[in-house]
């Protein structure tokens, strides 16, 4: 074959030496080839890449050369792949690799042979022929390609080739489920595009630049788009598919070439999908999404006739219009999707066409459940179970794709279960659901976890308690996972909040008690389940010093990592996903070591008995299962209450708990029977009343447990009066605070930050704002603390963030704000709320564990409420912010307060705390509860003097809150969390 290169540089070549060299092919291959295809081969090579008269000069010599079968001959690398046997793929790479080493060095760095086997082994021997090993093979060979010398000295051929192995990885990664195919894909398709001038140019061009010369490396773009929708596919990151959206968006409109039709048709396809999953995330900015995806669907099937993408195309719009039909409950546009899939299905059919099929059974499962007619039901779900059965049965059982088809079909049997009974029903329904919670092959967390939900649920409704406690363990295990270093908390909040996620550790807990586990089991599956935002912070957070001292080179990687993971890792895409792999594997190696088995892990039995030493800890859940439980955690053991209120109870009363009268039910139905049970209901007068920690979660998180009682003048029948309340989101949250240092705060040795925003742009003006710093900051100067911080309105955001990595003690006396539809923006208002808010994602930010500032008093409105009941377990607000920033106490509010009733409660908590001269951990909670029941004493004669209430809230125009309670009964919304 080396005698090629004398050819191509002597068109007089005679006929018998083509015909030798051909011959020294098959030799080297071993296999009697046709001259037609090798020829063919060696014609299409110089064909596409030939730039000069010597290279017509040399396809001259080879059709003259051949045979009358090989005269019109072209390369068909699909004949080479044949049925996608191995030795067909063998040969096909075979011949390939020696007419790449043979070709003459003005050849070496283009686009090869070898490089074109790539894509037909993807598209022919792997997606139309069903061959795994034709996969693995393009694989293996597009690194190979990428990896070489000739790959590296040119731009053009580097971009090519990153692309065609980021493709065989994406599509193994669709496979096989393995994350790190997919994070390197993704990679790829970044250099490629970073190595293509034309790719670049249309990512960085204004949108609606249009493209005049192009190329194919106009596919490069598309390619990274894709990848970059996989990623939040898998983890969730809306940055991900907002990139995504904005690339393909470039593309479309920059290329508009009527010859470009076919291919632009699969690229409006492609941005017509990502906009239907941004559709679904449910936010309001995203409401536009679903039918600008139709239109650019309809458009793609108006100028695409070329198959693979029209049927893609009708997949997407009838996925499109089946969404439309669930939100507008119409059947007509129900049954046009179902239509169109079934014409796609008719016209169009590939072996594994996984897509097209799932989606006509969810259709058909969907027109199940929006008909009245019971037997069209019956009918219904009877067909969607046998596509997805018949589909199951095509799919091998280590296809990633496969547990995805296990969801649906528990969930038909599960639906048709519940409409028409059946005990094999459910049975079929929950070992499907079990395949899919328990396949290491289902890449997405999500859905594994949907599945376990889904089987909960089921077990929960047939009393199956045994097998709910089992899934509810397998699912909650993978819980934390959605909080992966590798997203961002914004992201973490959204998956989190899922109603598939809200609600399963309450439901878990129930199904252990119900099934006979033991307290311990049940608090086990809550702190699991709840919370996973706060612990991966906690995480970023740990203290590595016990570490240190053992295993110094760990501690120092732990430290490097988490670092790393702080800081965004630079923007890198991959780089995050690596580190947080690395992250993982790092605590894998550290829990292997004597002595640190449950590093960072959920506490321990021990651990837990632990957080009782100073008094009892009471974590409250309420399920449909069971009712309201109360686990109780004394230093002695866990044991469990269960209280006589059941779910429909709470969420009936609960609905204005500011009203006296609930508080009154609410000391009867919970409080009342804890402490009994806890017996701190008998301590003698004048002595130091215990304290309890509450650890409230779903719906019993918005509830003032603390005041929970009669409140008439001289009768003691309430929580205040018999012992001293704190509040913490988990039993992790409560055992990390411990843990730290619990030195007294030395004034001497103390800095304070105080802000007093009387008068706030767009808000009403806060009288008392500025008297109560002022009084704050003379106690503290007569305590001579050594730096004290005191702003005015003029307060700025990144004056106050300066001053937060240095104070021990913050205090804000000003307007709060929560936004009830993502909790990350509820924030303090500064100066500058409107252009650069202190939100809580702001807060959450910061890093302050080191030094571990002593207390953030929030004299504001609502800075410890949740409103939305998806937001409940992952207790995401102004308070838990500060204490996972690193604050070991904080006092908040749970709604709105009367501005001067603040004043007073904030300056009588200091004059208590301060009273003996430093600060202790005691003596914060014991200082509010004091200041609290002295207001309460007095809210007799001040609802006798009328003072008028300035809420420090954002008081929004259709509010319909009754502001009397703030003035009235102006303590009960002061909460204390910390130790």
């Amino acid at each position: 074959m080396s005698d090629l290169v004398s050819l191509t540089r002597d068109n007089e070549a005679s006929e018998s030496e083509l015909e030798g060299i051909l011959q020294s092919i098959k030799n080297t291959i071993g296999q009697d080839i046709p001259n037609s295809t090798l020829l063919g081969l060696i014609k299409e090579v110089l064909m596409d890449e030939g730039e000069n008269d010597r290279d017509l000069d040399f396809v001259q010599v080879v059709e003259g050369s051949a045979d009358e079968v090989a005269r019109d001959a072209e390369v068909d690398i699909f004949k080479l792949i044949n049925e996608g046997s191995r030795e067909d793929i063998d040969v096909a790479i075979a011949i390939c690799q020696h007419l790449d080493e043979n070709l003459p060095p003005e050849y070496q760095e283009r686009v090869s042979p070898s490089d074109k086997l790539v894509t037909s082994l993807i598209e022919y021997g792997y997606k139309e022929k069903g061959s795994r090993y034709a996969l693995i093979s393009a694989v293996g060979l597009a690194k190979q390609l990428y990896e070489s010398d000739s790959t590296q000295k040119d731009d053009t051929l580097r971009s090519y080739r990153a692309t065609n192995y980021g493709a065989a990885l994406g599509q193994l990664y669709q496979e096989s489920g393995e994350c790190e195919r997919l994070y390197k894909s993704a990679s790829l398709n970044e250099e490629a595009v970073s190595a293509s001038l034309l790719a670049s140019s249309i990512i960085n061009s204004p949108k609606g630049t249009v493209i005049q010369s192009l190329s194919p490396e106009v596919n490069i773009v598309n390619s990274l788009a894709a990848s970059l929708v996989d990623l939040f596919a898998l983890k969730g990151s809306l940055d991900h598919l907002n990139r995504s959206i904005d690339i393909m968006e470039r593309l479309v409109t920059a290329v508009t070439d009527p010859e470009w039709s076919d291919v632009r048709a699969e690229w409006l396809g492609n941005l017509a999908t990502s906009l239907h999953r941004r559709y679904e995330l449910g936010e309001p900015i995203f409401r536009g999404d679903l039918d600008q995806a139709i239109l650019w669907t309809r458009k793609a099937l108006d100028i695409s006739a070329a198959e693979p993408g029209r049927r893609a195309s009708l997949c997407t719009l009838a996925h499109l219009l089946g969404r439309r039909a669930s939100d507008t409950k119409c059947l007509d546009t129900l049954n046009e999707a179902i239509g169109i899939l079934r014409e796609a299905m008719s016209q169009y059919q590939y072996p594994m066409d996984i897509e097209l099929r799932v989606s006509l059974a969810m259709r058909i499962f969907q027109r199940s459940e929006t008909v009245r007619d019971r037997s069209q039901t019956a009918n219904d779900l009877g067909e969607a179970i046998a596509l997805a059965g018949a589909l199951l049965e095509d799919i091998p059982d280590d296809h990633s794709q496969r547990p995805h088809v296990q969801n649906f079909l528990g969930l038909f049997h599960y639906a048709r279960f519940c409409q028409f009974g059946g005990s094999s029903n459910a049975v079929s329904a929950l070992e499907y659901f079990k395949r899919a919670l328990n396949s290491p092959s289902y890449p997405s967390v999500f859905r594994r976890v949907q599945a376990g939900r889904m089987m909960l649920r089921l077990c929960c409704d047939t009393g199956r308690w045994s097998e709910a406690y089992r899934a509810a363990c397998d699912a909650t295990r993978l819980i934390p996972k959605l909080s992966s270093q590798a997203i961002h908390n914004r992201d973490k909040e959204r998956l989190l909040s899922a109603d598939d996620i809200v609600g399963f550790g309450s439901d878990g807990a129930a199904a252990a008690l119900n099934a006979g586990e033991n307290g311990y089991a049940a608090l086990r599956l809550l702190e699991l389940a709840r919370g996973s935002l706060a612990s991966s912070i906690l995480e970023l957070r740990a203290d590595a010093s016990v570490l240190r001292g053992k295993h110094p080179e760990l501690a120092h990687k732990f430290v490097e990592l988490q670092n790393q993971l702080q800081d965004g890792v630079s923007n890198s895409l991959v780089r995050r996903h690596s580190a947080s792999a690395e992250f993982d594997d790092l605590l894998d190696e550290i829990r292997k070591k004597p002595g640190f088995e449950g590093f960072m892990l959920p506490p321990g039995e021990e651990d837990v008995l632990e957080v009782a030493r100073d008094g009892p800890v009471v974590v409250l859940c309420a399920s449909t299962y069971r009712g309201v439980d109360a686990i109780l955690v004394e230093q002695q053991g866990v044991s469990i209450l269960h209280l006589e209120c059941t779910l429909q109870d709470l969420e009936t009363k609960s609905s204005d708990p500011k009203n006296l009268q609930f508080l009154k039910w609410l000391w009867e139905a919970i409080s009342k029977p804890i402490l009994v049970k806890l017996k701190l209901m008998g301590h003698s007068s004048g002595e130091a009343l215990p304290r309890i920690w509450w650890i409230p979660t779903g719906i019993l998180s918005r509830l003032p447990l603390h005041a929970a009682g009669h409140h008439s003048a001289g009768c003691t029948e309430n929580v205040m009066d018999h012992a001293v309340s704190s509040y913490s989101s988990s039993i992790k949250a409560l055992l990390q605070v411990r843990r730290s240092s619990r030195r007294p705060v030395e004034p001497k040795d103390s800095k304070a930050l105080l802000i007093a925003m009387r008068n706030t742009p767009e808000q009403g003006s806060l009288p008392h704002a500025a008297k109560e710093t002022d009084m704050i900051r003379s106690h503290l100067m007569n305590k001579q603390f050594r730096q004290i911080e005191h702003y005015g309105e003029s307060s700025l955001k990144i004056n106050v963030l300066f001053h937060l990595k240095t104070c021990d003690v913050f205090h804000f006396a000003g307007h709060g704000m929560e936004n009830v539809f993502d909790p990350l923006k509820s924030t303090l208002l500064l100066h500058d709320w409107k252009e650069s808010p202190l939100t809580v994602e702001c807060i959450l930010e910061q890093n302050l564990h080191e030094k571990r500032p002593f207390l953030a008093y929030l004299s504001a409105c609502k800075t410890g409420s949740t409103t939305q009941i998806r937001f409940y377990d992952e207790s995401i607000h102004l308070i838990g912010a500060y204490q996972l920033a690193g604050f070991r106490h904080v006092i908040g509010t749970l709604w709105s307060v009367d501005d001067e009733v603040s004043s007073q409660i904030a300056m009588a908590t200091y004059n208590q705390m301060l009273s003996t001269g430093e600060m202790t951990d005691d003596s914060v909670s014991r200082s509010l509860h004091r200041a609290a029941r002295q207001l309460r004493d007095d809210s007799q004669r001040k609802r006798a003097e009328g003072h008028e209430a300035y809420p420090r809230d954002v008081v929004l125009e259709d509010s319909d809150e009754d502001i009397r309670d703030k003035r009235e009964w102006g303590w009960i919304p002061f909460v204390h969390y910390g130790l």
